[in-house]
């Protein structure tokens, strides 16, 4: 082979090995801006439902979900309601992970149950919870409305208005409707629809009288189904 022969051989793999690395680092490139992106899209969903595990197990069974689905089943929703936690956990549960990339059309809230129940908190407590959380809220999704649900009567020990549980509870619904400004927030208490006219708390909708089974979610559904509906139309 000669000399100039050789150089253009050698000067061709130099340019071939160049394209091959630049094509690579391009396809590097274009899949890190694809990623990020991704990372940076925004899912719109209609219903973000945010509280404890009264909340959460409105898809745990599939009785609740079925009840979940007949009202709401239309709808984009994600439930963040965690079983067990205070106000104060619920609120750092807005910035989780699972909330990163999404845009709610509206957010249903109601939390407390367990700051005055087992952790047998103040009143106050679970008031400042559900300040901050709405807070929070109306700063993170500005664009979606807030329906903010009166704390449930609870008490797993005295289904009767004179336990002292459903007494804090009590104190914890009275300070909720200031928070409300009657357009981005929305105060809703649908407390006494889970007892009879003495207040009396029932298994047939509690079977541990905190928990709602089917039919208890199905009063729940039937009572914000219309604003759901009216909001999300």
């Amino acid at each position: 082979m000669n000399r100039k022969r050789f150089l253009c051989c050698v000067g061709s793999g130099i340019m071939g090995l160049c394209a091959g690395l630049s094509g690579n680092l391009i396809a590097e490139e274009n899949q890190k801006r694809n990623q990020s992106e991704n990372q940076n899209d925004t899912q719109e969903i209609d219903i973000l439902w945010v509280g404890d595990s009264i909340t959460d197990n409105w898809d745990n069974t599939p009785e609740n979900l079925a009840v979940w689905k007949k009202y709401f089943g239309q709808y984009r929703m994600l439930n963040i309601g965690l079983g067990g936690i205070s106000s104060a956990q619920c609120l750092a549960r807005i910035d989780s992970p699972a909330t990163k990339n999404i845009s709610p059309r509206m957010i249903i809230v109601m939390i407390g149950t367990n700051d005055v129940g087992y952790l047998k908190m103040q009143p106050e407590v679970a008031i400042e919870g559900n300040r901050k959380i709405l807070a929070r809220l109306r700063t993170r999704w500005p664009e979606a409305r807030i329906l903010h649900l009166a704390v449930f009567p609870s008490d797993p020990h005295d289904p009767t208005p004179q336990s002292a549980r459903r007494q804090r509870i009590l104190k914890v619904n009275e300070a909720l409707p200031a928070m409300s400004d009657g357009k981005n927030i929305v105060f809703m208490n649908i407390h006494d629809l889970f007892m009879d006219q003495d207040g009396i708390m029932h298994r047939e909708t509690h079977p541990d009288l905190v928990h709602p089974n089917a039919a208890g979610y199905e009063i729940w559904a039937k009572a914000i189904a219309p604003t759901v509906n009216e909001w999300l139309k």
